[in-house]
């Protein structure tokens, strides 16, 4: 029965240990994206497993597209919150004063002159933390970016010529005209999508360059992923939540077809858990916790797109960066206007930087 349907059963203990000493490991767009969404201290921690595994990594050349094309408005991002975080906080105490202005039991003058003392507290440990972590790497040298290229160094997959560049995307195309993984869409009445508008050819090129690389090599492939779409996931409602149980039968067969190996998925989460009993990682508990919030902040921005990664912001500071589903990745860093202030201040350190090579880096 296992021989004839065996993209239907889970691997066994044996099986993931095997798994985890052999395989050759993939990570899609937004995990390495994730690195400049992170506290410093956790993307360290991170690209610290990442390294155990040097030897045994891929990436696809979407995916390496997919980063360049993100990572310096990923950088603009983090660098414009602290901006953003101080407007935000400056703007506390007139508020509450407007809304507020006078009341005959409630000192409404001395609540704002607490709010005042606290927001100033407040915009100081924001700007601490601007000056203890100079986030600017599209002016200074990038540490993340640095990791990176020593890791994927010999990993890379090249350049497609235009001849390859067709084939793959004929192998893309059949699979959204059949409505298959990882092009799958839902073919539910409301939220069905014509073949034309399908999203996933991005993630149709990832797969099938997968697939290419595992008939080369002939091993074991891991993905792990941040995506946690059903066109890779096979879903199930545990609890009040779907929650992905493991990738598409149909995933699972492409690469036993193409190299007679396993195949499986996890999402950044579950790799982190596992890398401790696999890799002999340090546990990973606050990175764990860490890409939970990220996901948690991503899930009311639910727009599908592309190839493109899904926007994710960390905090709430969603609504500065609200996504613009005509716009494909939302708003660009010098897109977002500041109530008050000019954009100018934007990116007030990469002016600092401009004038200064030789500023620490940070890592």
């Amino acid at each position: 029965m296992r021989k004839h349907f065996f993209e239907y059963f889970r691997p066994t203990q044996s099986e993931t240990t095997s798994l985890w000493a052999d395989a050759v490991f993939v990570f899609d767009t937004n995990v390495l994206l994730n690195l400049y969404r992170m506290s410093r201290g956790q993307s360290v921690e991170i690209r610290g497993v990442l390294t155990l595994l040097k030897g045994r990594l891929f990436l696809p050349h979407q995916v390496g597209f997919e980063f360049f094309k993100h990572v310096e408005e990923e950088i603009a991002k983090q660098v414009n919150a602290f901006e953003l975080v101080k407007q935000r906080l400056k703007k506390i105490p007139d508020e509450f004063s407007k809304e507020f202005s006078r009341h005959p039991c409630i000192p409404i003058v001395e609540i704002t002159a607490a709010l005042k003392e606290c927001v100033a507290q407040q915009i100081e440990v924001v700007q601490q933390s601007q000056d203890e972590n100079p986030l600017n790497f599209l002016v200074r040298d990038d540490p993340i970016l640095s990791d990176l290229v020593s890791l994927f160094e010999d990993a890379t997959e090249e350049s497609y010529t235009e001849r390859d560049d067709d084939a793959l995307n004929q192998r893309v195309e059949e699979r959204v005209t059949k409505n298959l993984p990882p092009c799958l869409v839902s073919t539910g009445s409301k939220a069905s999508i014509p073949p034309a508008n399908n999203p996933h050819r991005g993630d149709g090129r990832v797969w099938f360059q997968i697939v290419k690389h595992a008939e080369k090599i002939k091993k074991p492939i891991i993905y792990v992923t941040g995506d946690m779409k059903i066109n890779w996931w096979r879903t199930a409602k545990l609890g009040n939540e779907d929650k992905p149980i493991g990738p598409h039968f149909q995933l699972i067969h492409d690469v036993a077809t193409a190299s007679e190996q396993m195949f499986w998925m996890y999402t950044q989460e579950q790799f982190l858990s596992m890398a401790a009993e696999y890799l002999n990682a340090p546990e990973q508990t606050k990175a764990i916790e860490e890409i939970k919030q990220l996901q948690e902040a991503s899930l009311h921005v639910d727009i599908e797109f592309s190839d493109e990664p899904k926007a994710r912001v960390p905090g709430r500071l969603d609504r500065a960066y609200e996504l613009d589903s005509e716009k494909e990745s939302g708003l660009m860093a010098n897109d977002i206007a500041l109530d008050d202030e000019p954009k100018a201040e934007l990116l007030d350190e990469s002016k600092k930087g401009q004038n200064s090579e030789s500023d620490d880096e940070v890592d």
